[in-house]
C-alpha cells in the first residue's frame, strides 16, 4: 500500500490518465478505513496536481460499500455499467447516475460489443 502512494507521488508528467483496475481491490485487503481514504485522496492528489484525468473501475455492492461510497462523492462522473441475464438473452446498460454540473435524465442506454459497439435505441413498451 505504501509502495502504491509513493508511486504516485514520484509522477512528474502532465495531462496523464491514471487508471486504477479495480479499485475494489483496496477493500479486500482488509485495511483500515483511514489508510483507504488516504489512498483515496493520493489520487485525487495526482490526477489534480497532473491535470490529468482518473479513471477508477470498482466492483458494485461489495461487502465494504463505504469505500464505493467515498469514491463516488469525490468523482465529477459516474458510469453505471450494468449486465442482466434472463433467460433467453443478456442486455448490458448504461446509465450516467452522477456528472458534476450537469443535469441527470435518468437515461438508460442499452448497447452490445460485437466487432464494435452496437447501441440499441429502441424502447421498451411496459
Amino acid at each position: 500500500m505504501d509502495f502504491f502512494i509513493k508511486q504516485l507521488e514520484i509522477i512528474e508528467a502532465k495531462e496523464i490518465n491514471l487508471i486504477v483496475d479495480t479499485i475494489t481491490f483496496f477493500q479486500h485487503l482488509e485495511i483500515k478505513r483511514n489508510k483507504t481514504r488516504e489512498i483515496i485522496d493520493k489520487l485525487y492528489d495526482t490526477v489534480k496536481r497532473t491535470e490529468g484525468l482518473g479513471f477508477l473501475y470498482g466492483i458494485k455492492n461489495e461487502k465494504r460499500s463505504f469505500i464505493e461510497n467515498e469514491v463516488i462523492n469525490i468523482c465529477d462522473a459516474v458510469f453505471d455499467i450494468s449486465l442482466i441475464k434472463k433467460a433467453d438473452k443478456t442486455t448490458t446498460e448504461l446509465t450516467i447516475p452522477k456528472a458534476r454540473n450537469r443535469p441527470i435524465h435518468g437515461n438508460v442506454l442499452k448497447f452490445k460489443i460485437e466487432g464494435g459497439i452496437i447501441m440499441d435505441t429502441s424502447r421498451e413498451i411496459a
